[in-house]
């Protein structure tokens, strides 16, 4: 169930909000339990928290689907260098 997760995970990542994901995307936002691998039945067999998930991911139920989290990462500075 893990490797499920993962991969519609790491395709939304990949390919953002667009056409190509448009089936991950409705099955992370899907609350549908009759199925064994709809997103919810995952993330309860894993002990995730599905709305947890669904926000790290950047899918809102409640509307369009956000920008991957990764995508607004800023990088780090260096290190400074140590005083001596």
């Amino acid at each position: 169930m893990l490797a499920v997760l993962e991969d519609a995970i790491e395709r939304i990542h990949r390919h953002g909000a667009g056409p190509r994901v448009t089936a991950e995307l409705d099955w992370v936002a899907s609350d549908d339990v009759a199925w064994p691998f709809s997103f919810r039945n995952v993330c309860e067999a894993l002990s995730l928290d599905a709305a947890c998930v669904r926000r790290a991911v950047g899918v809102d139920v409640a509307g369009p689907p956000e920008p991957p989290r990764a995508a607004m990462l800023v990088p780090m500075p260096p290190p400074l260098a140590a005083v001596a």
